[in-house]
């Protein structure tokens, strides 16, 4: 069959010369991992009855206690195939025989040459009744010798015309599955790779069978049938000459391709060296929003328990992660607490620090549904974003206030008694601190601080008292990495007091981000957290054990905090997981410096970039259109994806990446397809029970965590009438950055709707390319006309940590003071400090 057949059939000949005559075999193609596993397995308990067996009646058994298979003589046969086939016993003592091959190493037709090598074992054994199993997928087929019609009795037609009507019953069968995964391959599915609103696609293929683009899936809830630019157009990256398709190592100054197993060899050494130097906290690990919940599950895993430290973190630190540590703070859950269903049909939107038609447009989709059905949508937003051009009011914020005007409003409604009734006379000790404080921030202050008018910050501050649905919606304009949690306390607290933190189709929803930043926080890819999102405090006997820790997790560094250690040698060794720590610091020469002094620096990528230029081993990974996992979008939906396209070169999931890393220092891990690491997740990640590897055809959109009891998807909101706990929010003196003289200018950075972050991916698909090819500053025709720069010239924008080269272009839609800077392709560099707000000088 692919080089083995004669092993194959050597293994099976051992089970009938052991006088075995119920003979199962199974087969299970699993080509969405590329992989074919085979399994023998004895059925018998002992000899059965030739005579029987021969008139085609069921079997009958001998009880024969004293006779076993040798399995020595199996592992003698089953030695010769290099390892591929393990024999062992079952629960009740039968042996099995067990094999896994990549399908790129089968030679010649599958299904040909299995029906020929097992209907040889018919005819050399004409008077045994064997049956055959066959699964590939979740289809399953069995066939017994016996059942098999018209044909001749074995003592009139010999084992050869059996063995010929049993290959024609095979090859027939196997037919039908071929035909089934043929179907099956072009019907595989996956989700965009690129924002959080996690779209469902099914690939467009040439006749040929080339993919050529994505389709979106009509019947998921979030596609239902639409795709944003980047969705329809984000194939072509994966076919970049950029592509890293071979490991390789750094050797005689340069580095070089080289195989796997000698990758893997180096990066375990080196790592079991500076641990044994240096100790585990002198190892960081960078995990990454745009991998799979697998992917950062294992990253976790290996470095806490393989490493053995807590220096794990990723780059949603600087964005995200404080928006969550605030709900888990608020909510019990580091999450939406809402769906996107429920902002189609919220009474009032209040949407904060995010151009939703860019960064999430199919939840902008689902606002436009409200605003049909009448609903009052506020923007937040210092510019006039498409969205805002639809909103019932637009406040034109000053960036980095909306601390002011939230708490303006809870102190509003607190003075009014416009709270939920069973807080007025209440006890609890957060609402009596927001209770003192009310009168610390009345409404012109928040006018002052905000620009935003007290009239329009009472009228919404009615309006939320009074609807009964109402959606929160936030982005990461919210504003900087110091400032965010504070701001998700105000906003967790307004929904709080008047009601809409558990009740029915009321929520915030966290909008923006990678396609897995939920997924890559719940795997617990935290520093100071653990899978679900549990405080390293909060893990007792009984949650080290759920998880299957053997040791006791420990708080580490953080992203910010790992680059620090960089900087100052405390840091020796350094994995990173698909993030370029150089994407804002090519021309921060002490960083790079530093980087090239780690005693070891190991890059998963799949592109090359100044970051993989400096490592010490890289490893190539697959795209996420080229393997299988799960992601869960921003509503807590968590869905699994399917490879669409064959891998490029010698890469490989990053799943499987570290798994092989793993076992090369010496973790125990036994995983054989990323569907065990799935399983593995659905069995300790809190409100990831629900998951399962083999989802049935009707289940492909996925769940929303928590499942409830009965196994639906359960309401996605917190239980009615919450008792949550409330945190200070009021901002202190001195709050938020501000301009002066020598930068007058607040430059707020954000995305373009067909380009993504830094364009990394975007930037290596044609048409995204050709429509926002460059990223150019916006200002307004008064701050224009104060630093003399004219429309289209170039400018060189200048602040506290650098310079960036970019032409001007000029916007009224902007205040005057503010100025807007999309993320990717420009010259220069900011701070790795996450700040989304930064008070500018330009000149031409």
């Amino acid at each position: 069959m692919f080089g083995l057949s004669l092993h194959i059939l050597d293994l099976i000949e051992h089970f009938i010369q052991a006088h075995v005559s119920a003979l199962s075999v199974a087969v299970e193609c699993d080509r969405a991992n590329g992989i074919l596993k085979i399994l023998l397995k004895d059925n018998s308990t002992g000899v059965a009855s030739v005579s029987d067996a021969a008139k085609g009646s069921p079997l009958k058994h001998m009880k024969n206690s004293s006779r076993e298979i040798d399995l020595k003589r199996l592992n003698d046969t089953a030695s010769k195939t290099d390892g591929i086939f393990k024999i062992g016993k079952g629960e009740v003592g039968e042996a099995i025989v067990t094999g896994t091959v990549k399908l790129d190493s089968i030679k010649g037709d599958i299904h040909d040459d299995l029906a020929v090598m097992l209907s040889s074992i018919v005819c050399t054994n004409p008077d045994l009744d064997l049956t055959f199993e066959f699964r590939i997928c979740e289809e399953n087929c069995s066939m017994r010798v016996s059942d098999i019609k018209n044909r001749l009795p074995p003592e009139k037609s010999g084992g050869l015309t059996l063995a010929r009507a049993v290959q024609e019953k095979i090859k027939a069968e196997l037919e039908v599955f071929k035909e089934f995964q043929e179907r099956r391959s072009i019907l595989n599915f996956t989700v965009c790779p690129f924002c959080s609103c996690g779209c469902q696609a099914i690939p467009r293929k040439s006749v040929q069978g080339n993919l050529t683009g994505l389709v979106p899936s009509r019947r998921h809830p979030v596609s239902a049938g639409s795709l944003c630019i980047r969705g329809w157009n984000s194939v072509d990256y994966i076919y970049h000459p950029d592509r890293i398709d071979a490991p390789m190592i750094k050797k005689d100054g340069g580095q070089i391709r080289c195989t796997w197993k000698e990758a893997l060899e180096t990066a375990a050494e080196d790592l079991k060296n500076v641990l044994h130097k240096w100790g585990p906290d002198s190892i960081g690990f960078i995990g990454s929003p745009r991998c799979s919940n697998e992917d950062n599950y294992l990253l976790m895993k290996m470095a806490r328990q393989v490493v053995g430290t807590g220096n794990i973190d990723t780059g949603s630190r600087l964005t995200y992660s404080p928006i969550f540590e605030a709900l888990y703070d608020s909510y019990g859950i580091g999450a939406s607490t809402t769906s996107l269903e429920n902002v189609s049909e919220a009474e009032l939107i209040l949407l904060v620090g995010a151009d939703v038609t860019g960064c999430s447009p199919k939840a902008a989709s689902r606002i436009f549904q409200a605003l049909n059905r009448k609903a009052t949508l506020i923007v937040v937003d210092p510019r006039c974003t498409k969205i805002a051009k639809q909103a019932t009011h637009h406040w034109k914020i000053r960036p980095g206030s909306d601390a002011y005007w939230i708490s303006g409003m809870i102190s509003y409604l607190i003075k009014e008694n416009k709270v939920r009734a069973d807080l007025l006379g209440g006890e609890n000790a957060g609402f009596m601190e927001l209770k003192k404080e009310a009168g610390l921030f009345p409404m012109s202050l928040a006018e002052t601080k905000t620009w935003i008018p007290e009239d329009s910050l009472r009228m919404a501050a009615d309006l939320l008292a009074s609807v009964k649905k109402a959606v929160f919606i936030l982005g990461d304009g919210i504003g900087s990495f110091d400032e965010m949690k504070k701001t998700v306390y105000g906003l967790a607290n307004l929904a709080f007091i008047t009601g809409h933190g558990g009740r029915n189709g009321s929520g915030i929803l966290v909008v923006g981000g990678e396609n897995n930043t939920q997924g890559a926080w719940d795997m617990g890819a935290l520093p100071d957290r653990l899978p679900g999102g549990i405080p390293i405090a909060g893990c007792d006997v009984e949650t080290r054990a759920r998880l299957n820790f053997r040791m006791p997790p420990t708080v580490g560094q953080d992203y910010r905090q790992i680059l620090h250690g960089v900087m100052s040698g405390d840091i020796r060794a350094l994995y990173v997981m698909g993030e370029n720590l150089l994407a804002f610091h090519e021309e921060d020469k002490a960083f790079s410096d530093a980087l090239g002094r780690l005693e070891l620096l190991v890059v998963q990528e799949i592109f090359s970039n100044p970051l993989t230029a400096m490592a010490t081993v890289v490893f190539p990974a697959s795209a996420p259109y080229e393997r299988a996992g799960t992601v869960t979008n921003l509503e807590r939906r968590v869905q699994r994806f399917q490879p669409i396209v064959k891998s490029r070169g010698d890469t490989r999931p990053d799943w499987e990446i570290i798994y092989n890393l793993s076992k090369a220092m010496g973790a125990g891990f036994t995983y054989r397809t990323v569907w065990d690491v799935n399983a593995e997740i659905a069995s300790c990640v809190p409100f990831y029970e629900g998951l399962n590897p083999r989802l049935p055809a009707n289940d492909e959109n996925g769940f929303l965590w928590p499942k409830s009891a009965k196994n639906e998807n359960s309401q996605p909101r917190l239980r009615q009438n919450w008792e949550g706990t409330i945190h200070g929010s009021y901002p202190q003196e001195g709050y938020g950055e501000e301009t002066d003289e020598e930068f007058p200018v607040v430059l707020i950075l954000g995305r373009l709707p067909s380009f993504w972050n830094t364009g990394t991916r975007s930037s290596r698909c044609p048409l995204l390319h050709r429509e926002e090819n460059r990223s150019h500053l916006q200002l307004h025709p008064y701050d224009a006309n104060r630093f003399q720069v004219r429309e289209g010239e170039k400018v060189r924008i200048i602040h506290r940590s650098g310079i960036i080269h970019t032409s001007a272009v000029l916007k009224e839609d902007l205040p005057a003071g503010v100025a807007f800077l999309a993320l990717h392709s420009v010259d220069g560099r900011f701070a790795p400090t996450g700040v989304r707000r930064i008070p500018i000088w330009v000149e031409s």
